[in-house]
């Protein structure tokens, strides 16, 4: 499957509008295959939301740096000197790239080839050749990395948003996404485990997405693992007695009187995904229209026993991720939903979206959208 494509010309609000049809319920297929509408997907979309960056273990001394993306731009997501966590595109001027491996520690961060420095704060602080090769009123400030607009955590959780006049974090993650988050530190403090699980499926990510609120699928698409004994079907689908695990007294306090009793996976608009046994984190990373690139990020409660936590990492390995049993089922659906949208008899057929029913565990927080503006500091945003 070819997963490059030209970018083409950006539609408009008339050519989108008329691919949604609210009274029948239907969608049409070409949303899933259109690289138009995956670019404008990229700027009115991932830059004005805010996106999952990391947690704060994973950069927990100044000069710890993670690698993440924000739509289809990579970001450097660093501890500066001071403490404080800035969010670097890995876009320098200087047609470069900065920090090619995923996560480390650094004191100063270097382009390659030609060794720019810039400070953690994303300035270019160092030039080779300076005096040689370059006129002597180059202005190094000019030059350096820009950062995200914003940038906030909740419970330790890292986000960004390209967009200076994007809702602060608290309000756009709402009461789900916050109860979401809340469910990964409802037995307190957690810290991620070392390494990510990472994979390509060739799917659209609003499909990845989209496609983890129903549970009508669960006992067809997921025969396989209650046959092989590693889950019990009929017991997820028609428990007889409450799901929700015992939680702490202080987790009331913090999920509130509905979080408390839910145990779901909720979606943080656009794509993270908190997982249903609240102990891991999944990104779904755009690839062009055509491919997804799944993240997994486990935590786990501080201080847990060893031997817990190496039960407890087993087990998710084995649910989710490119080993995962579940996930293998989900990404085979998704890549062949993604396949029908191509085709030239596909593309004239509408897809059914709006007649299921889905569970109250599966509500979205959604961003406010509002117009960037543009600084050099911040992305360009283009107005829909």
């Amino acid at each position: 499957m070819d997963l490059v494509q030209e970018p083409g010309s950006i539609p408009d609000k008339s050519e989108i509008r008329p691919c949604f049809d609210p009274q029948s319920g239907t969608l049409d297929r070409k949303v899933f295959a259109d690289q138009a509408l995956c670019d404008l997907e990229m700027h009115n979309i991932f830059a004005r939301a805010w996106n999952f960056m990391c947690h704060e273990s994973h950069i927990p001394n100044p000069g710890d740096y993670f690698i993440n993306y924000i739509g289809e731009d990579q970001v450097i997501v660093v501890r500066d000197k001071q403490g404080e966590v800035q969010v670097l595109l890995n876009l320098p001027p200087s047609r470069q790239r900065a920090l090619p491996c995923r996560a480390g520690q650094c004191q100063i961060v270097r382009l390659l080839p030609s060794r720019l420095e810039l400070d953690l704060n994303g300035d270019l602080i160092g030039v080779p050749g300076l005096s040689s090769y370059y006129r002597k009123d180059f202005d190094k400030s000019q030059w350096g990395l820009a950062k995200a607009a914003q940038v906030d955590h909740s419970h330790g959780f890292y986000f960004a948003t390209l967009d200076p006049e994007a809702p602060p974090l608290h309000d756009y993650l709402g009461e789900v996404g916050r109860i979401g988050l809340g469910l990964l530190v409802a037995n307190g403090p957690v810290e991620a485990v070392d390494g990510i699980q990472k994979n390509v499926i060739d799917c659209n990510w609003k499909i990845a997405v989209d496609n983890l609120f129903d549970w009508y699928h669960v006992q067809y698409s997921h025969a396989s693992a209650g046959i092989a004994g590693f889950m019990d079907l009929a017991a997820i689908l028609h428990p007889d007695k409450p799901v929700v695990p015992p939680r702490p007294s202080a987790a009331r306090e913090l999920l509130g009187p509905t979080g408390v009793r839910r145990m779901g996976h909720p979606n943080i608009f656009p794509n993270l995904w908190v997982s249903t046994n609240g102990t891991q984190l999944s990104l779904r990373l755009p690839r062009g229209p055509f491919a997804t690139e799944i993240r997994w990020f486990s935590f786990l409660p501080k201080g847990l026993p060893e031997e817990m936590r190496k039960q407890q990492i087993a087990f998710n390995a084995h649910l989710f991720g490119p080993a995962g049993m579940l996930e293998q089922d989900d990404g085979e659906n998704w890549s062949q939903s993604t396949r029908a949208s191509r085709g030239a008899w596909d593309l004239p057929m509408p897809s059914l979206i709006a007649a299921r029913r889905t569970s109250s565990a599966s509500m979205r927080a959604f961003p406010v959208s509002k117009t960037g503006v543009r600084e050099r500091s911040t992305y360009q945003l283009s107005p829909m």
